[in-house]
């Protein structure tokens, strides 16, 4: 039996649960079986760090890393880590700097992560001021990796069951008032989920249940409102792409079946808004949206049945498109807006249809297109 123990700079002690009432630098380890490692580096502190790892299987390694330079707010002192494996083959770092400033929050760094399983990866890094950062992985060979910057509030939470699943989350505030939050959920095997978010404001959430489902979220807020996102993806093969820049944007994307792709882009230089909904169900449907404007912009795509496309784009202010394919094979719409105030509709309901519309005029303009049947064709300028 193997057992490795190193700590650096912390107060080392393999204690109780009376450690957590340190005020300084704190160790509490517990390890069993073989080939255990874990190694705690906690540099000089006003009042915080405290690490407790748990290790129970073998050849599991546990690295955290944490400096506090600041000074503890209320009850709660800055940097905690807590750790616990338990499987064969676990792989936990977390390094954490709160870079001597606890602003107004009430936490400055905080990281958990549960690893049940083989062959488990669980990576996070934060400097800053309140940042929090939850993983939670069971099964085999899981990936999670967060990155957590800035001097206002980040929140991440990652829960991974299956197999072969990976998480990747980027956040970076951009002031003491700034609340990035995002929320990872996936179930099944070979799922994949990016998440960025810089600026002051923005929430994702990313669920995958299934096989091979690719999520991808960008967003960069700015000008004191908020960019809000969800993903679901149930079923197998399935991508969604969102990328939101700018005030106040909503967007939602449900994908079930397979081989279904959704892309959207929203750019927003008005509080109003921009909101933006795809609902994808059946097999191989294609949406693409993109939205900008300084004013109320929504779009809503709904799709079923297989091969249906739905390609929207909106510029101006006071635009709304609607595009239902809920029944049928082989349909295109195609929505082209821009100035104020246009509406357009489009239902289209059998095989092999095609719907165009282009509003581009000076004044408010309105459109309904319903098609039935086969093969029908509508295109509408104004």
């Amino acid at each position: 039996m193997i057992r490795k123990l190193l700590v650096g700079a912390s107060a080392f002690a393999l204690m109780t649960s009376a450690a957590l009432a340190h005020p300084g630098n704190s160790s509490e380890i517990f390890q069993t079986n073989i080939a255990n490692t874990a190694l705690v580096d906690q540099a000089s502190s006003a009042w915080g760090s405290f690490s407790a790892i748990d290790q129970t299987g073998a050849e599991n390694s546990a690295d955290v890393t944490q400096s506090d330079d600041g000074a503890a707010v209320g009850d709660v002192f800055g940097n905690t880590s807590h750790i616990n494996q338990s499987g064969d083959i676990n792989l936990a770092s977390v390094l954490q700097d709160n870079s001597g400033s606890l602003g107004g929050e009430e936490e400055a760094n905080d990281s958990t992560i549960d690893q049940s399983g083989f062959g488990a990866f669980a990576g996070v890094s934060q400097s800053g001021a309140g940042s929090h950062s939850t993983v939670t992985q069971a099964g085999d060979s899981q990936s999670a990796s967060v990155d957590q910057t800035g001097s206002g509030d980040n929140e991440s939470a990652v829960t991974q069951d299956g197999m072969t699943n990976s998480a990747l989350v980027v956040q970076a505030n951009s002031s003491d008032s700034a609340v990035l939050t995002s929320n990872v959920s996936q179930v099944g095997a070979n799922n994949g989920v990016d998440v960025t978010q810089f600026g002051e404001e923005a929430s994702s959430s990313a669920t995958q249940d299934g096989e091979g489902n690719l999520a991808s979220i960008y967003q960069d807020s700015f000008g004191g409102g908020a960019l809000d996102s969800a993903v679901t993806q149930v079923d197998m093969l399935n991508t969604a792409t969102i990328s939101q820049t700018g005030v106040a944007a909503n967007s939602e994307v449900h994908q079930s079946g397979e081989f279904q792709i959704a892309n959207l882009v929203q750019i927003s230089s008005g509080a109003a808004g921009l909101l933006s909904y795809i609902s994808q169900a059946g097999n191989d449907n294609y949406a693409d949206v993109s939205q900008s404007g300084d004013g109320w912009v929504e779009s809503r795509v709904e799709q079923g049945d297989s091969l249906m496309v739905a390609t929207i784009s909106q510029d101006g202010v006071e635009l709304l498109s609607d595009v239902s394919q809920l029944s049928g094979e082989g349909n295109t719409a195609t929505v082209t807006q821009s100035g104020e105030g246009n509406s357009s509709y489009i239902t289209q309901d059998g095989y092999g249809h095609f719907a165009t519309v282009s509003q581009e005029s000076g004044t408010p303009a309105i459109s309904w297109i319903t098609q039935y049947g086969a093969g029908n064709i509508a295109t509408v300028t104004q």
